[in-house]
């Protein structure tokens, strides 16, 4: 399926990927912008995993955990990457995600550790799901390198 732009007296074919690829990377966006906005600073490690689950849970209906979970609770979130093939091919858009924000100055990196510059977000993308909140919140605990043993023995 192509679609059709006109730009400059030139017809122009846009593969419908690319204009997907635009869909995640706005949708990754205010993910970023509200998980930052929840924890104020987060490992880029984490904030990939964290973004990609948050919008993994917005789009699904049925949920597994709660926020009655408190054994245990970042365990349970990363068993939700658990056979999700999926996760390797957001991290692309993630990393863009990242890079926008970042060069529009709305987010700062540095040292490897992700923060908030401009909290514009008004997005309730996530605030129904205290699971994860909990999650994020627990993983200040654990280090960069402990969290990714994690999640490279769950995926």
């Amino acid at each position: 399926m192509k679609i059709y732009f006109h730009i400059s007296r030139k017809l122009c074919f846009t593969p419908f990927y690319v204009l997907h690829g635009n869909l995640k990377l706005s949708s990754y966006c205010e993910v970023l912008k509200k998980l930052l906005s929840i924890q104020n600073e987060l490992t880029l490690s984490k904030t990939i995993v964290y973004a990609y689950l948050i919008k993994k849970d917005s789009l699904e209906d049925f949920k597994i955990f709660n926020a009655n979970n408190s054994k245990d609770i970042i365990d349970k979130s990363l068993s939700l990457l658990s056979g999700d093939k999926a996760f390797f091919k957001e991290i692309k858009f993630i990393i863009k995600a990242i890079d926008v924000l970042v060069n529009k100055q709305i987010l700062y990196f540095s040292d490897g550790s992700l923060s908030l510059l401009k909290d514009d977000c008004e997005s309730e993308l996530f605030d129904n799901n205290a699971f994860l909140n909990k999650a994020i919140i627990e993983s200040e605990r654990m280090s960069d390198k402990q969290f990714l043993k994690e999640v490279l023995t769950i995926v």
